[in-house]
């Protein structure tokens, strides 16, 4: 009796560890299974491919060599990652393929696909803005206000708006304005000036930056700036308070003559005679207008006093003998020694 040959049949299972991955996308682990559904004959898988990744053996915990050889209901696991790119909203899709022969030798192969979303991602940026000076004496002045707009996204943004909430509309320059593509991680900068002031205090201002994505998202960043404008000083009268006056040079030493040497008997006797002289004019001037016509004066050399208005001589008993002075006034003698 002729035995019927039942034919044979594999079962290949896929699926990814996750739904979907963020743009511009990303790694991906699959899971793949290979099951003998034949109910009397083993089968041997001898290949194993992915249609995006390619032959799989040998590749994440996939091995086919040697051929692996699957009882009636036994499986074979393996798993295996893999890159998943695209804008957002795109799908990847891979179909993985297993085959094989059963143990007559007839060809055995299945197939199962797996799909990963790539879902948006929404815009970011980041704003800087730096102000110069950051202080104004009042009543202020112009200030140079740099501003810096770096991309924080997964993908490229354009700006679609610069405002400051003082100044208006911003136009920026030419590497920096509305309009300008601003790749992954990269950034702009351009400055601008503006009036600050006049009231004293702390003057603040706001930049806003937008700009979007390829599928239209919009993105906002703000920084601002100060600059304080600071007021003068009042003086006023009378309570002011003085400033301290440098310290005064000390005084220059008085100059103190030497005192002079003291002076002997011997040292004046030059200036006798001359001063006694001019002290005898004096008398004489003074005696002269009391009314007196005759002055004695300075007699011999051997200074012995002469007698003026008269003379008169004295006896051995010593009375006056001789003439009597002439009537007028006193008679003076003046005696005059060395």
């Amino acid at each position: 009796m002729a035995v019927r040959d039942v034919g044979s049949s594999i079962a290949v299972a896929k699926e990814a560890d996750t739904a979907t991955v963020p743009e511009p996308g990303g790694s991906a682990t699959f899971l793949v299974s290979v099951t003998n559904t034949s109910s009397r004959d083993a089968v041997t898988i001898t290949t194993l491919s992915d249609d995006v990744y390619g032959n799989l053996d040998g590749r994440g915990t996939c091995d086919v060599t040697p051929a692996v050889t699957l009882a009636p209901g036994a499986s074979y696991a393996c798993a295996f990652s893999g890159v998943v790119a695209g804008n957002a909203g795109s799908t990847h899709t891979d179909v993985v393929t297993a085959s094989g022969t059963d143990d007559d030798g007839h060809p055995v192969s299945d197939t199962d696909d797996a799909v990963v979303t790539v879902s948006d991602v929404a815009p970011t940026l980041t704003v800087d803005k730096v102000a110069d000076p950051v202080s104004l004496p009042a009543p202020g002045g112009t200030a140079t206000f740099t501003v810096t707009v770096t991309s924080s996204s997964v993908e490229p943004v354009t700006i679609t708006s610069l405002d400051d909430d003082i100044y208006g509309p911003l136009a920026g320059d030419e590497d920096c304005r509305v309009g300008t593509v601003l790749a992954v991680g990269s950034s702009c900068t351009f400055s601008f000036t503006g009036p600050v002031g006049p009231a004293a205090g702390v003057h603040t201002d706001v930049v806003t930056v937008h700009a979007e994505d390829d599928e239209g998202n919009d993105t906002t960043a703000t920084n601002d700036a100060t600059v304080t404008v600071v007021a003068l000083p009042i003086e006023v009268l009378g309570t002011q308070t003085p400033r301290s006056a440098p310290p005064a040079a000390p005084p220059a030493p008085l100059a103190i003559p030497p005192a002079p040497l003291a002076r002997t008997g011997m040292d004046v006797g030059p200036y006798i005679v001359p001063a006694i002289l001019l002290m005898l004019v004096g008398l004489a001037m003074l005696l002269g207008a009391a009314g007196v016509t005759r002055l004695a004066t300075v007699g011999s050399a051997s200074h012995q006093p002469r007698q003026s208005c008269g003379s008169r001589r004295r006896s051995h008993d010593g009375e006056a003998v001789g003439a009597e002075p002439p009537p007028g006034p006193p008679c003076v003698r003046l005696v005059i020694r060395r």
